[in-house]
């Protein structure tokens, strides 16, 4: 079985190194190497690769879904059995493949035909946490929380980095969309594949370390306080919450086909968030976020994957 390692890059001259020796140093070795660059600025490609390397550069960000398509068109055009993808900020910790095909090769031949992707568990190195798969819920997306000492578990996806996909089955279900760029692309990849019978798998043995760079992470909200009164604001980038809020009504509106759950209940669960921090923004002045939130709600009213903030 031929592997491709797939690593999207922005940006990521102090890591890409240490990322492209711990996918080079695996107990079982990978059969070929692409690095996807989405238009860095800085010294990324100012560097020798070896013989083994392919490097494919694109004329604008297409963030982590542009990254992931284009690995994976790459590994199908080139006859690879297996796509294994990482962000430049990821290293995989020595036996993290063999660990995979190990779990692989103990599903029954049936089960193995249903698989769509295995994927190591991911955890940063500057936090200790740990990216768990998610599900869908009648709360929308939630993360599994595994019990402790699981060997594997089952998920609708998980982040791109670390996650192996099957050839075949990429065949089968198609490429992920570009159009999504970033927040929730992969889950929704994920619920594509389900929704043919596919599977995903978290293998928890199989382990990579992420965020090598050790990029200082700030707290997910700040707490604002007016007298007697306070709140929580999310605090990410303009350019994150439109993706964050556009790809998810999306999802639920004009991709979810149905089933156990219902939409509408899901949906106003997982964005209830949404009209509170618009509220929350203009009392803030946080007209960057503002505009942005209320960019990923008429684009995502409109199923506008074509827009970009």
């Amino acid at each position: 079985m031929r592997v491709l390692a797939g690593i999207t890059t922005f940006n990521d001259e102090k890591v890409i190194d240490q990322c492209l020796g711990a996918v080079g140093g695996q107990t079982r070795p990978v059969d070929g190497v692409l690095i996807v660059d989405n238009a860095s600025s800085d010294g990324t490609l100012d560097r020798p690769f070896p013989a083994t390397v392919d490097v494919i550069r694109h004329g604008e960000n297409l963030g982590t879904s542009g990254g992931a398509h284009s690995a994976m068109a790459f590994a199908l055009e080139h006859g690879y059995d297996w796509i294994w993808l990482f962000d430049a900020d990821s290293a995989p910790r020595p036996d993290a493949l063999e660990r995979l095909f190990e779990f692989h090769d103990r599903l029954a031949p049936s089960e193995r035909e249903k698989v769509h992707r295995l994927t190591s568990l991911a955890i940063d190195v500057t936090t200790g946490q740990e990216f768990h798969g998610m599900v869908l819920t009648e709360r929308g997306f939630q993360h599994v929380a595994p019990p402790p000492g699981a060997d594997f578990y089952e998920c609708i996806g998980t982040i791109w980095s670390g996650s192996l996909f099957r050839a075949e089955a990429v065949r089968a279900v198609g490429l992920p969309r570009i159009e999504y760029r970033l927040d929730w692309a992969e889950f929704i990849y994920g619920y594509k594949a389900a929704a043919k019978g596919y599977r995903t798998y978290v293998v928890c043995r199989s382990v990579i370390d992420h965020n090598i760079d050790r990029v200082p992470t700030s707290e997910m909200y700040t707490r604002y306080r007016f007298g007697p009164l306070s709140f929580k604001v999310m605090e990410f980038p303009a350019l994150r919450l439109y993706y964050i809020v556009r790809n998810e009504l999306i999802f639920w509106l004009h991709e979810y086909e149905g089933g156990d759950i219902s939409r509408m209940r899901a949906l106003r669960s997982s964005m209830n968030w949404v009209p509170k921090h618009i509220v929350k923004y203009l009392i803030l002045g946080r007209w960057a976020q503002l505009h942005a939130t209320l960019r990923g709600v008429v684009d995502g009213l409109l199923g506008r994957l074509d827009r970009h903030l």
